[in-house]
């Protein structure tokens, strides 16, 4: 044994027969205890570093999971919309604009109605088994319990519209849309489970596969018996086929309904969010469908068909705001309030701005040529999409607001906001609908939605405050000012927007490593780079 090595005991002094001296001074140990002392610092410090690069990996970790939902569900949201798009420029082609008009209608009059039965929302669900994943079967028992309930005043709210069509065909278009719409509504209670187990990217195949089955069931149709009702039909298919896939897959990873476990106290914690989330479900939808049952009251059918083709195109877009609170929803719900709670928000901001500033400069540049291209030259929306294209930006401001809100607890001030918007759209298209028609509405609904977005967005602020938001906001102004140049240069409408396309992305993403290194930061992380946290 060499002199500096440790030698326990022995490292004490000794008497002539070897045996320890504990009772005397240790002069020559006080050396070897403060080199024992500088291991034992130098251990901690590695200690620390340890964990420090542990958070870090965790936190890269956590951002990648973060990032490949995003990309999962947008990826499966962009593939469905298209087929959406798809399937309605090809039936508004087909049917025309006075059948497509009945078909819009009954959409939208399927939509309001399905609000009620989100009187109890899914939100409330996955809050409260957010911290209690084990209570998921009773929570999901409630939840189809309640739905299923109010499923039935919906329908009977319904039927007055339906019958006061005096064709056939028109009362089963209606019908069969309000029917495929309330299908709709039952999906969510599967996708909320996902959600809740935080496995929300796997139902974007189911929303894909929706969206093309459905395109298939209205090509056939179209090709074999074209009306407004058998693509009505066609929907309707598709969404109760969607139905079965995606509860089998929320039963796949482990999500089962437990009635008998089930009591009225679940129903009642569920039935708590009601007069709020519930609420503000029905105020919502008021606030973004409304304005078709107006104008085909006021207008008639083809000006529902003429509004409904430009709100399809700007609507087109709104996946962005629904991928978004899909995805952060695991987080908002997680978060504590204050600098915690404003990364996720500030990172939806910031995506936000991404891809709706460009959305909205080609709408309100060549939304018109757009539409004539797709949907056909029957369908001249004038300048409806110009007075529409902030209204992604503003209605995705909102929705972000909402998400994050409802996620700390039902708070009234989302129902509140809401509803003053729906006040200002009423009164808007009261004022302007007979004057202006489908562009009277397109204003009405933009200002709506921008009363929407301040209120929550000083709501949100007052808990947690996004710093750095606008420099996220500034670049993709930038990036637009340039990517915008072939569109405005008036060649091909289809193949400038495709170049403008391909110019954003790259010079989007070299100014925010010029201008906004934390969103740069995040990109890098969710790659599996990045900078480490110091």
């Amino acid at each position: 044994m060499t002199k500096d090595q440790p030698t326990g005991m022995g490292d004490q002094p000794k008497d002539a027969g070897g045996r320890s001296d504990r009772s005397g001074t240790e002069p020559k140990s006080t050396g070897r205890q403060a080199t024992g002392t500088g291991r034992e610092a130098k251990a901690i410090g590695q200690a620390k570093g340890t964990g420090r690069q542990a958070k870090a990996i965790g936190q890269a970790g956590h951002e990648r999971h973060v990032a490949k939902a995003l990309l999962s569900l947008a990826g499966g949201e962009v593939a469905g919309k298209l087929a959406t798009l798809v399937t309605l420029a090809w039936s508004a082609r087909v049917i025309g604009v006075e059948a497509f008009g009945v078909f819009t209608f009954g959409m939208g009059l399927g939509v309001l109605v399905a609000t009620i039965p989100s009187l109890s929302p899914v939100s409330r669900m996955i809050q409260l088994v957010g911290s209690r994943v084990e209570t998921l079967g009773v929570r999901l028992a409630a939840l189809n319990v309640l739905r299923l309930s109010f499923t039935v005043p919906a329908m009977i709210i319904a039927l007055p519209f339906v019958f006061m069509r005096p064709e056939a065909v028109d009362r089963w278009t209606i019908a069969l849309m309000v029917l495929s719409c309330l299908l709709d509504n039952t999906i969510k209670v599967w996708w909320s489970a996902c959600t809740a187990l935080d496995r929300q990217a796997a139902t974007a195949l189911v929303l894909v596969g929706q969206r093309l089955t459905t395109l298939a069931l209205v090509a056939a149709a179209l090709l074999t018996a074209p009306s407004s009702a058998t693509v009505a039909a066609a929907f309707a298919i598709g969404s109760f086929l969607a139905n079965i896939a995606m509860m089998i897959l929320a039963r796949s990873f482990g999500a089962h309904t437990d009635y008998r476990a089930m009591t009225r106290v679940h129903l009642k914690e569920m039935l708590v969010a009601t007069p709020v989330s519930g609420g503000n479900s029905v105020l919502t939808e008021m606030l973004g469908r409304l304005d078709v049952i107006l104008i085909g009251l006021i207008a008639g059918d083809a000006a529902v068909g003429l509004y409904g083709v430009a709100y399809r195109l700007m609507e087109t877009a709104l996946f962005v705001s629904w991928t978004l609170s899909r995805a952060l929803t695991p987080d908002l719900v997680r978060s504590r309030v204050g600098a915690e709670l404003a990364q996720p928000v500030r990172l939806g901001l910031v995506l936000l701005f991404g891809l709706y500033v460009p959305y909205g400069a080609v709408l309100a540049l060549a939304g018109t040529e757009l539409s004539e291209v797709i949907f056909g030259s029957a369908y001249e929306t004038g300048g409806v999409l110009l007075l529409l294209s902030a209204a992604p930006l503003l209605f995705g401001i909102a929705h972000l607001g909402t998400e994050t809100l409802f996620a700390r607890r039902p708070d009234p001030i989302v129902p509140l906001a809401t509803g003053v918007a729906l006040v200002v759209n009423l009164l808007l298209n009261v004022l302007l609908l007979g004057a202006l028609g489908a562009e009277g509405a397109a204003l009405a609904k933009t200002v709506a939605f921008a009363v929407q977005a301040v209120i929550l967005s000083v709501a949100v602020v007052r808990i947690a405050p996004p710093r750095g938001w606008a420099r996220g906001a500034l670049v993709a102004v930038g990036a637009t000012a340039v990517a915008i140049i072939p569109v405005v240069l008036d060649f091909h409408i289809l193949p400038s927007v495709l170049v403008a396309g391909a110019i954003y992305c790259p010079v989007w993403y070299i100014l925010v490593r010029r201008f906004d290194p934390g969103m740069a930061d995040w990109i890098g992380r969710a790659r599996g780079g990045g900078r480490d946290e110091e």
